[in-house]
């Protein structure tokens, strides 16, 4: 199946109607490589128009990763690696990153997903990344909340100050990014730390500790684990585009 067929099968207004009355149709996606069975069974119990355009954008987006990936390897490497998708790790990955798309309207989230699930494939992983937990984390944030970790995350990403006596909260104060959210995502400080203290929870971001006198809390900075996130998502070919 080309690339274009694929788009114009799961491109359909109403798919999941198309899909459950045209055996041909369902055929065409049980052959579709690695995850056709599995898509054979979701795509017929989604159900809403919304469900239907997360699930579209997901699968393009997976098709699309997918062919990247076979395109930048040779093909004995490629089918080697497409063993991984045999195991049940695999399995309970991708169900759980189907969930978390049809649940959610937050492009970015849907794209991550992508990313980290088909990375698995192609990237060179020692133990330093941990793909399921990052699935996992990121399907318990909101839209929003995913949005304020990519503005908190640029920001000290951009941040080219070399100056090792600087602590967490010199660097938080410096750096600014709660006022970058707030400016951006026009959303007030009390919203913002109540925000912040639920994505604490998923362990992409962490409140500073210190024992200033004048130092009353609510600062955060990111921490290791979304900075291996994001150093795992950059290595996807999406990354270049």
């Amino acid at each position: 199946m080309s690339e274009k067929e694929f788009e114009d099968l799961v491109s359909e207004e109403n798919l999941p109607s198309i899909y459950s009355d045209d055996d041909l149709i369902r055929s065409i996606v049980e052959l579709i490589p690695i995850v056709g069975p599995i898509i054979d069974g979701v795509i017929a119990r989604i159900g809403t128009k919304y469900k239907e355009k997360r699930m579209h954008m997901f699968l393009i987006l997976f098709y699309k990763s997918l062919k990247i990936i076979e395109n930048r390897l040779d093909e004995k490497e490629f089918n080697e690696k497409l063993k991984w998708t045999e195991t049940e790790e695999f399995h309970d990955m991708f169900n759980s990153a189907i969930d978390s798309t049809i649940k959610t309207r937050s492009r970015e989230k849907i794209i991550m997903n992508v990313m980290i699930l088909t990375n698995i494939i192609s990237v060179k992983n020692n133990g330093e990344f941990r793909p399921e937990e990052y699935i996992y984390s990121l399907e318990s944030l909101s839209p929003l909340e995913v949005k304020v970790i990519y503005i908190f995350y640029n920001c000290y990403k951009k941040d080219n100050n070399l100056d090792n006596e600087e602590n967490d909260l010199q660097k938080s104060n410096r750096i600014n990014a709660k006022e970058k959210v707030m400016e951006e995502l026009h959303i007030d400080e009390q919203d913002l730390i109540f925000l912040l203290t639920r994505i604490e929870k998923s362990g992409f971001l962490k409140e500073i500790t210190a024992t200033m006198f004048d130092y009353e809390g609510g600062a955060f900075t990111i921490n290791e684990s979304l900075n291996r996130m994001m150093n795992y998502i950059s290595k996807h070919p999406f990354s270049d585009l």
